[in-house]
């Protein structure tokens, strides 16, 4: 596609180069030059008007950049807020600190899962040079899901069976120690 799009974009500069009016357009520019006129700036102060031009693009562009970064940050601040109200609200309901670190430590695993999955869906597809992101990024993050779902569940486990290992050192220590 990129291509047939360089082939048509010379083909019009060559008709364009070729052209009657350009080719009366350089003669005239190469008699003045060869009488010794020097040609004339119909715009003087043109550099400066571009160069003013520019220098408003590039902040308004530099804008856009703060707010899309803003933006993206609110973003992921009210899915943070999400994620912990929602844990707490679980351990409200269920009278139970440790099922509500257990939802928070879930929904963080899967939430990071997604974004991870995507993220790494995304440098993937742009090391292959596939052009299909449209299928890669869902797929990806919903492979990151369930991966975090599952990495959600092993560390809760993990955590469980420290705690509980722990503690009965604990008691074992204080036992010998009394």
């Amino acid at each position: 596609m990129r291509f047939k799009l360089l082939l048509i974009f010379l083909f019009l500069v060559a008709v364009g180069v070729s052209s009657p009016a350009a080719q009366v357009a350089y003669e005239q520019t190469s008699i003045e030059q060869a009488a010794g006129d020097e040609p004339v700036d119909d715009a003087p102060g043109i550099a400066i008007l571009v160069l003013i031009t520019m220098v408003v693009m590039l902040v308004c562009v530099g804008a856009g950049i703060v707010l899309c970064a803003l933006a993206i940050l609110a973003i992921f601040g009210l899915i943070a807020i999400g994620v912990l109200s929602a844990s707490v609200a679980t351990g409200i309901y269920q009278r139970s600190v440790q099922t509500g670190i257990r939802t928070f430590i879930i929904t963080g695993s899967i939430v990071a899962g997604g974004l991870g999955g995507m993220l790494i869906g995304w440098f993937v597809n742009l090391l292959m040079l596939s052009s299909d992101l449209k299928l890669v990024l869902p797929v990806s993050g919903i492979g990151g899901m369930l991966a975090g779902a599952l990495f959600g569940v092993l560390a809760v486990w993990l955590i469980r069976h420290l705690t509980k290992l722990l503690n009965e050192r604990y008691q074992s220590f204080m036992a010998k120690k009394s």
